[in-house]
């Protein structure tokens, strides 16, 4: 048993920007658990909203930004979808950003699809 929530993203699917549908299982637990425990909540709970909110704006900006083919040097984490959720993992070097590319080399990595464009 679980709660299920749907949501949506900005996605790019190598043309056009849209809106990306997708879904967030939280799993069913007994008793009482303090709702910043779990693995997404509401904004209006979080305790840094306000740095939370121009993050996302920032976020966005550097997304749109980043369309095309870029190459940059980069320190951080890098994250690729499993089974099982998100894998983290660290990288310390020269990247290249490429959607197509990226696309094209791993045609079995599920990545909802742009519903609607901008």
């Amino acid at each position: 048993k679980c709660f299920e929530l749907n949501y949506y993203y900005l996605g790019y699917n190598g043309k056009v920007f849209g809106k990306v549908a997708t879904t967030f299982s939280i799993s069913e637990f007994y008793l009482i658990r303090k709702i910043a425990s779990l693995n997404i909540f509401p904004l209006i709970y979080y305790k840094t909203k306000a740095k939370i909110r121009q993050n996302f704006i920032y976020n966005r900006r550097k997304f749109i930004f980043l369309k095309g083919i870029n190459y940059y040097k980069y320190k951080g984490f890098g994250y690729f979808r499993i089974n099982k959720g998100p894998l983290k993992f660290l990288i310390r070097g020269r990247i290249i950003v490429n959607a197509i590319a990226f696309k094209n080399a791993n045609p079995n990595y599920s990545k909802p699809q742009v519903n609607k464009t901008y």
